[in-house]
């Protein structure tokens, strides 16, 4: 894959606002996260279609549908061809259009117990020419739901991060797994080596009591302030001035952090063996991320690799127990073949297998779409480890959530079949405005009960 490049644009990022400001600038920067228009399309080789070809592709032939569970019937197909090239496939269930794909297989979750569902798929081609839809096939979901036994299952890996989290909220609904909680190394580590994690104390203490899991992203893009004279920084446009990745002290730090966190103790139990703890994010230092728009002085794309697998050598030594997981987004530096992301991602998943998931916070009904650069980086991780996702912001208020780009009539349980269909993805976050709508709740008790048989 040709090295990508796409460019910050807007405002500049203000140091402590760490999510939704950055999420905010990072969004509005990148081509193709959420609806993409055909000249975009066009860039990132999502098609775009000329004005000539006017010839339909063949009917897809073969249609079957198999019921997987009370919640989830799965479909496969054979491919259609085409003068010019298939694009993608049109999936309908009593005639009404319900998801588009660009494989020749959707898994149809959310359905209902004991209930008959017929189906037909549809070919178009990039230049907008959909075939006639196939022959019918139909298939009735079971009467019950499978068990919790986290088995391999329609190519998602054994014991991957699944089920759904509330984000830094512990949200008690019948349907909510987890709860994601974030801490700030800035503010967890004033002064050096004194750490306090008050916060995430009573958030871990809560979810137990309610059953629950959880997930922790220690945030170390901003850095502490003591930190910062020591190490060599750059300007990050979202979080001001941080240490380079590779810096020495910078990583001397950064693992004495991530030990003091390994040990610390929530009612006894340090947390590296706390089983309510299933999730950790193995952070890359002042980045947090694989995420670069621009590079800067000192940058090199051997130094940011080595970055990535050294303080990813760090988190699995300090929680050796736990599922990692890194957001996989991607690096401008003009590297290719592979690029700079293509190379980390592989060699992680050369030396952590499934246990290093991937993660991205663009999550909508058509995001992340597969023929975007961010869908592009996460699909080859596919079927090999966990796709974790996050909601891009709120469904109950996306005038609030303008960058994401919700399609219209968008809603949760979208962006989770978008997950699940054209990424394997198990494991979802949301914000706690729609966990607790209760026009949502009929969703995502769907999505729970078909991510039940996934979750360890």
């Amino acid at each position: 894959m040709k090295s990508s490049k796409f460019h910050f644009n807007g405002k500049t990022g203000i140091a402590g606002i760490i999510l939704r400001a950055s999420v905010s600038l990072y969004l509005a920067g990148i081509v193709g996260i959420a609806q993409v228009d055909t000249a975009q399309a066009a860039r990132w080789g999502g098609g775009g279609g000329g004005n000539t070809d006017r010839t339909a592709p063949t009917v897809p032939t073969g249609l079957t549908a198999t019921a997987a569970s009370s919640s989830q019937i799965n479909l496969s197909w054979k491919a259609s061809s085409d003068s010019v090239g298939v694009k993608g496939y049109k999936v309908y269930q009593g005639g009404a259009q319900i998801a588009t794909v660009s494989s020749t297989s959707f898994s149809n979750t959310g359905l209902s117990p004991s209930t008959t569902y017929k189906y037909t798929v549809a070919a178009y081609d990039a230049a907008g020419n959909t075939s006639a839809q196939s022959s019918s096939a139909s298939a009735t979901t079971s009467s019950s739901s499978g068990g919790g036994s986290g088995g391999s299952a329609d190519g998602v890996p054994s014991g991957v991060p699944a089920g759904i989290y509330s984000i830094d909220n512990v949200v008690d609904q019948p349907f909510v797994d987890g709860v994601l909680v974030r801490i700030y190394w800035d503010k967890s580590e004033p002064q050096e080596n004194q750490y306090s994690f008050t916060n995430l104390d009573s958030t871990v203490q809560k979810a137990i009591s309610l059953g629950q899991s959880v997930t922790i992203a220690p945030m170390v893009m901003a850095v502490p302030t003591w930190l910062e004279s020591k190490c060599a920084t750059y300007n990050d446009p979202q979080f001001g001035k941080t240490c380079v990745p590779w810096d020495a002290t910078g990583l001397s730090a950064l693992q004495n952090f991530i030990n003091a966190l390994s040990t610390h103790q929530i009612n006894g139990t340090a947390i590296k063996d706390l089983t309510s703890v299933r999730q950790i994010n193995a952070s890359l230092l002042g980045m947090q991320s694989v995420r670069l728009t621009t590079t800067f002085s000192g940058y090199s794309a051997s130094k940011m690799k080595d970055a990535a697998i050294t303080t990813a050598g760090y988190w699995a030594s300090a929680f050796p127990k736990k599922n990692l997981y890194l957001g996989l987004f991607d690096i401008t530096d003009n590297t290719s073949n592979p690029s700079t992301t293509e190379d980390i991602r592989d060699t992680l998943l050369a030396q952590y297998g499934s246990v290093m998931s991937f993660f991205q916070e663009v999550m909508t009904g058509s995001a992340p779409q597969t023929n975007s650069i961010l869908g592009e980086n996460l699909l080859p991780a596919v079927g090999k480890t966990g796709i974790m996702l996050q909601a891009c912001g709120e469904w109950s208020n996306q005038n609030s959530w303008s960058y994401c780009n919700f399609p219209k009539g968008d809603t949760p349980s979208a962006g989770m079949s978008n997950g699940f269909n054209n990424y394997k993805a198990t494991y979802f976050e949301f914000y706690d405005t729609d966990l607790n709508n209760s026009s949502y709740s009929s969703q995502f008790q769907q999505w729970h009960d078909t991510l039940k048989p996934y979750i360890p």
